[in-house]
């Protein structure tokens, strides 16, 4: 759920951060692997709180109030639905490879 609503956790994200031209020079940030920046937050909200590291995995399992019921079984389906779709089928039938 983190990187479908990276802003519901404190996450950057493309509508409202500014991009760090050390990171990147590209207009958008990459965001396909965001666990170094999970790790961060986690790290950044437990020194906030006084928590201790071992209750750091507790903080994994927080969801937002507004995300919890209806968000979570959505994005379980999708996921459900990911697995199942096979992309490299998609990929031939669109967009097939002629062999000459």
């Amino acid at each position: 759920m983190k990187y479908i609503f990276p802003r519901q956790f404190g996450l950057h994200n493309v509508f409202t951060s500014k991009i760090d031209p050390r990171d990147t020079a590209l207009p958008f940030k990459d965001y396909t692997l965001r666990e170094k920046e999970i790790q961060q937050v986690l790290q950044r909200q437990s020194s906030k709180r006084g928590i201790s590291r071992a209750k750091i995995d507790d903080m994994k399992l927080h969801v937002p109030k507004r995300l919890r019921g209806e968000p979570i079984s959505l994005v379980n389906k999708l996921r459900k639905l990911n697995k199942k779709c096979s992309y490299i089928e998609l990929l031939r039938h669109y967009c097939p490879v002629e062999v000459e």
